[in-house]
């Protein structure tokens, strides 16, 4: 159960990283939405903690998409 979680919080550290580089809109939600995709891996309530951290980081990432784009207009 778990490497579903793990396999899209890399997937997801790896977008956000390219994105952030070249400034591209579209990496940038596709990472967000694997950080929050990245919860449904893990029902079990053991992984209460990283599932916080995987909602936090893929908010945070929606938010800095919003500036972005309100930065750039």
């Amino acid at each position: 159960i778990g490497a579903i979680h793990y396999i899209c919080f890399m997937i997801a550290t790896i977008l956000l990283f390219i994105g952030m580089r070249n400034g591209n809109e579209g990496l940038l939600n596709a990472s967000a939405v694997l950080f929050i995709v990245s919860i449904i891996g893990t029902l079990d309530p053991y992984w209460t903690g990283p599932n916080i951290l995987s909602f936090i980081l893929g908010v945070l990432v929606f938010i800095g998409t919003i500036l972005l784009k309100m930065e750039t207009d």
